[in-house]
């Protein structure tokens, strides 16, 4: 089942009879009853009601905000970024500035890009800076998305975004046999960089650009539960890759043999079980947007 994150910008050619320029910016007001003008109006995908590891897989949690830059294809007209933020937890989004913009006035098309999370429009690196990713503010704060579509006509039909996940996202699974208690034990993924080089114009990460010292992320402070944790797309060395602290403090390792390629956009599940103080993994690695077909298996 494809869960790609899509977002909807219904729009049409704006008429602006009051306004001397074709400058569009965030003094503009907010459309008024009996007003001929059409704002962009965003949405986003349908309810998540799903645990940890389906976090955001199709929609954006109420609250959360997301960077939106349109620019004019012809540049004559001007457009300031805006800050948008999910009003409900069923996709309707509202900017935040409470301010819509519009189509150009001369008919030009328009080009739009959206980021997640905030602060990113401008960048040209993004860190995993959340080391501990137990909570969902700071697992959804590691998530980078990007979305973009170019030459969008003047239109009352929606435009579409298809945001994609930029960086690579691990799952883990804990079952316990022969009396293991999983309870209160927590999962760490072990030295992975933290820093990638990012291009906001494109939304090109790639995995040859992951930089910085590595870091241990911690995924879970309840091993009882799957768990899930973004990091930066990168080669990992092989060795440790997690690591598994039991409630009665035995520690547990798993250690690769080869190296993994942990791709952009991609989920890489690990399911672990153990048994009395021994671990046996299975892994497989797929598509983001897929949430039940394996496209193909890590072997380590």
């Amino acid at each position: 089942m494809k869960t790609r994150m899509i977002l909807s910008a219904f729009a049409a050619l704006a008429i602006l009879s009051s306004c001397s320029s074709d400058s569009i910016r965030n003094e503009q007001p907010l459309a008024q009853d009996g007003d001929a003008r059409i704002p962009i109006m965003l949405s986003v995908g349908s309810e998540d009601t799903r645990a940890s590891q389906g976090l955001q897989n199709t929609q954006f949690k109420k609250g959360e905000t997301l960077d939106v830059q349109i620019t004019s294809a012809d540049n004559l007209t001007s457009y300031d970024q805006l800050t948008y933020f999910a009003a409900d937890n069923a996709g309707k989004l509202q900017p935040l500035q409470g301010v819509y913009p519009y189509y150009p006035t001369n008919g030009a098309n328009v080009n739009i890009r959206a980021i997640y999370p905030t602060g990113n429009m401008g960048a040209t690196t993004f860190s995993v800076t959340k080391v501990n990713q137990s909570s969902s503010e700071a697992y959804m704060a590691s998530d980078l998305m990007f979305a973009k579509v170019t030459d969008v006509e003047p239109s009352t039909s929606a435009v579409l975004l298809t945001f994609q996940h930029k960086m690579a996202k691990i799952c883990v699974n804990l079952t316990g046999e022969g009396g293991v208690d999983l309870s209160n034990s927590t999962v760490k993924i072990l030295g992975v960089k933290t820093e990638t080089a990012f291009n906001p114009q494109t939304g090109e990460v790639t995995i040859e650009g992951a930089t910085g010292t590595a870091s241990d992320i911690k995924m879970t402070n309840d091993g009882s539960q799957g768990c899930a944790a973004i990091i930066v797309p990168q080669t990992k060395s092989s060795g440790y890759l997690l690591e598994i602290v039991l409630q009665n403090n035995d520690v547990l390792h798993y250690k690769t043999v080869q190296d993994i390629i942990f791709e952009p956009g991609k989920v890489y599940t690990f399911n672990v079980t153990v048994i009395e103080s021994n671990i046996s993994v299975v892994a497989s690695v797929a598509p983001w947007e897929t949430t039940t077909d394996v496209q193909e298996d890590l072997k380590l």
